[in-house]
């Protein structure tokens, strides 16, 4: 399945709009970022779509296997670290990012079923994805 979006600018500030099949909402910074802090950030937009494929990947799995699950709490933070990295025998200062991923899962399950729901959201298309890479193509 093939997924699109487009996003425009405005003339003013760094508010953006998206627009997604039929639905509609806004990206923004922060205030103290130079923004209107009218939606989330580009990076909380990135969080919330593996949280959501996280999610609903182990909601299809237990419901596959006839699993009482009652909800699916997942829990994400992204941090830049700086980091000192020796290239070509020279120091350089770069940047690591880092998510760190909790996930919480409320029903009737035993361990072996929640260690598997655990295994399970590691292999959702997006945490794929991320973990890596993408080839983004520049369009005509």
């Amino acid at each position: 399945m093939q997924s699109s979006v487009n996003v425009t600018s405005g003339k003013t500030g760094l508010l953006q709009h998206v627009q997604a099949r039929k639905h509609s909402f806004w990206s923004d910074e922060p205030e103290v970022l130079g923004g209107t802090d009218s939606g989330p950030t580009p990076f909380e937009l990135l969080l919330s779509s593996l949280g959501s494929c996280i999610s609903i990947t182990m909601m299809l799995y237990a419901q596959k296997k006839g699993w009482d699950i009652d909800t699916i709490n997942v829990s994400l933070e992204h941090e830049r670290i700086q980091t000192q990295k020796e290239i070509d025998g020279v120091s350089q200062t770069g940047y690591d990012d880092v998510i760190t991923k909790r996930v919480e899962v409320a029903g009737m399950l035993d361990n072996a079923q929640r260690g598997k729901l655990l295994e399970i959201a590691g292999k959702c298309p997006i945490h794929r994805l991320l973990s890596t890479g993408v080839t983004i193509i520049d369009g005509a």
